[in-house]
């Protein structure tokens, strides 16, 4: 059960009989998965029933970090590395759930009843999200890192500025919705690298070009169509660099998700050296990936996600 925001409800997750346990008893591991494909990202309170027969109910509480990049500003599955985000609480006095580019997230909570400075669990060295105002009404976010690393949030929790220790800020502008800049601070003239949507859309990069005020162009070809559940989203199928080379990246009509919703999942990637990487999938999940190592040789890998350990499948 999700106990507050907008998705508050119970989720029922499955049944096990007596003969998934060992007939002397004991202690076994079951997987309790919840369809959170529309789940906007963010953190979410839960409560977690198991129901033995007789009517006893054991109860396990807890929050449930999600990301969720189906609708990325930068195409279904994708974001730019180094590009943070904050999440807004979905329930009072829970803090701010931080998302990096790479997916990894952290949650912030208050230090007190209404405050305005925020501090996630130490792993290394102390991790603070300060914030102006009081009363639990906060803005002009800031995450203070090592090294007198700080990052800083615009009024709609986007990542606005990067300032490194010498106090040299890279600064990240959004001008409408089609339209992300990003200028490093490079001696007098700063490098601009501007991304530009079309049709909702991520269609080009624009990068430094070999002299002042002249910039590379990078291609990204995208496809909409069939839905993940609700939504088109567009799906990246070539990006192609300013010198024509490019990688294309193929989905199998096969390959669809547990709704049948679309084939949404990359089965090949091929490079610009027309190397291809492939992939496999079992239940939704990844379950191998193989390269061409040699003409003869593949390296291949073999993928099992948590969620199959233990009791992985409950009947209905």
């Amino acid at each position: 059960m999700i106990t507050a925001g907008p998705k508050a409800g119970s989720y029922p997750a499955g049944k096990w009989v007596a003969s998934d346990w060992p007939a002397g008893g004991g202690t076994r591991r079951i997987t309790a998965v919840i369809d959170a494909r529309e789940f906007p990202s963010g953190h979410y309170p839960y409560r977690l029933d198991v129901q033995r027969t007789g009517g006893v109910t054991y109860s396990a509480s807890g929050r449930l970090l999600l990301v969720n990049r189906a609708t990325s500003w930068f195409n279904a599955g994708w974001w730019l590395a180094g590009l943070e985000q904050l999440v807004p609480a979905v329930a009072a006095d829970s803090g701010y759930m931080w998302i990096g580019g790479d997916g990894s997230t952290r949650l912030y909570k208050p230090t007190a009843a209404g405050a305005c400075t925020f501090v996630a669990d130490k792993v290394e060295y102390p991790d603070t999200l300060a914030a102006s105002g009081s009363g639990g009404v906060c803005s002009d976010f800031v995450r203070l890192a090592p090294n007198k690393l700080r990052v800083a949030y615009d009024g709609s929790y986007r990542h606005s500025t990067t300032t490194n220790r010498l106090g040299e800020v890279t600064t990240f502008t959004y001008s409408g919705a089609d339209t992300i800049r990003i200028a490093l601070p490079t001696g007098t003239q700063p490098m601009v690298y501007t991304f530009v949507r079309s049709g909702g859309a991520l269609a080009q990069v624009l990068s430094p070009g070999p002299t002042v005020g002249s910039s590379r162009v990078t291609t990204i070809l995208s496809v909409t169509g069939a839905p993940i559940q609700s939504a088109a989203r567009p799906r990246t199928t070539r990006i192609t660099d300013p010198d024509a080379t490019f990688i294309q990246f193929l989905r199998h009509p096969s390959v669809v998700d547990s709704a049948g919703s679309g084939s949404y999942k990359i089965y090949r990637r091929i490079d610009r050296r027309n190397v291809t990487t492939s992939w496999t999938y079992v239940a939704d999940r990844l379950a191998s990936s193989s390269v061409p190592a040699s003409l003869s040789q593949t390296i291949a890998q073999s993928f099992t996600f948590a969620e199959s350990q233990g009791i992985g499948s409950g009947v209905t």
